[in-house]
């Protein structure tokens, strides 16, 4: 039987480009798989955001839903947002609110990752008894939430970016109702949104998937604040080939035309076969980028280090 893959994304307005680069990327590197993409979006998503989404899934025979949600009509109040993480990246907490009764198991997808190999291996992965799996954070050696949100350093603190979800546990367990407790009475413990109301909620009943799954720029780093020579091999081998690269960091190969993220290739490989190829969203005031203009060409003469010095070399694979 043919193997039917749910994947769930969040997005306003300002990530649908990067949010259709990735279903591209899904598309392309899983054509023996029936996608389903759910694209749960803000109310500034527009009818047109909404059209080029789903043109994006069409050639690959895949199909898109779409779920709008107005913040206003949920029952809890959002924490603090900055100019990297936006009100959408809440939406995830609700879904069993908002997706169909009949989803027992989703493939939850930040918008900011590429998908360079199959995700089926993942996808059938056993969730008996588990609430979602996922991959540690790259700082998880040195990240201070553990105190803040008040559990053991050794339960471990995963990144939301990339989820593998048991939705029926979280029916069953009534997680919505325990996300809006930690919202409502902890909101000012929240750091890091959305990724710490999960890993409280659910610190102890999580399973963990390879780094290759979700290979975050702290990963390719070589500065000490993230050391991450304990997981030897499995690192090693997660940067040689990753099935999913994640650009959690502020240089983003869609915001500048120079990132310094080692794996900004495999970003331009599928944007190519968008309607988006070669567009940037340049967030940057004039003054700033005219600046970074200037830097950009004295790093060039070695008179000051590239920005993007603490990332390892790794030569582009794609």
């Amino acid at each position: 039987m043919e193997t039917m893959l749910d994947i769930v994304a969040c997005t306003d307005r300002r990530n649908v480009m990067p949010t259709g680069v990735m279903m591209c990327s899904v598309c392309v590197n899983n054509p023996d798989v029936n996608i389903q993409f759910h694209v749960i979006a803000d109310t500034d998503v527009t009818d047109e955001d909404c059209h080029d989404l789903a043109d994006v899934a069409a050639p690959y025979g895949a199909s898109v839903h779409f779920y709008r949600v107005d913040e206003q009509v949920l029952e809890n109040p959002f924490p603090q947002v900055d100019n990297q993480i936006t009100r959408a990246a809440y939406f995830r907490l609700y879904m069993t609110d908002i997706l169909p009764a009949s989803m027992d198991r989703v493939l939850y997808l930040d918008g900011d990752v590429i998908v360079r190999h199959s995700l089926k291996e993942m996808w059938n992965m056993d969730l008996s008894g588990y609430a979602l799996a996922a991959t540690l954070d790259s700082r998880n050696e040195t990240i201070d939430r553990f105190e803040g949100l008040g559990y053991s350093k050794s339960l471990g603190y995963f990144n939301s970016g990339v989820l593998l979800i048991n939705l029926a546990y979280w029916r069953e367990h009534q997680a919505t109702k325990l996300f809006g407790e930690f919202l409502r009475d902890r909101w000012e413990t929240i750091r890091l949104h959305d990724q710490d109301v999960l890993n409280y909620v659910f610190r102890e009943q999580k399973a963990w998937l390879p780094i290759k799954y979700n290979l975050q720029d702290g990963y390719l780093c070589k500065t000490p604040e993230y050391d991450v020579s304990r997981y030897g091999e499995e690192v090693i081998a997660a940067r040689r080939d990753p099935v999913i690269v994640h650009f959690t960091w502020n240089g983003k190969p869609w915001k500048y035309s120079y990132s310094p993220n080692p794996f900004r290739s495999s970003f331009y490989k599928y944007q190519k076969l968008t309607k988006w190829k070669g567009v940037f969203i340049d967030e940057r005031p004039y003054s700033v980028r005219v600046r970074n203009i200037f830097g950009n060409i004295l790093r060039r003469m070695r008179i000051l280090p590239w920005i993007g010095a603490r990332y390892m070399r790794i030569a582009p694979i794609d």
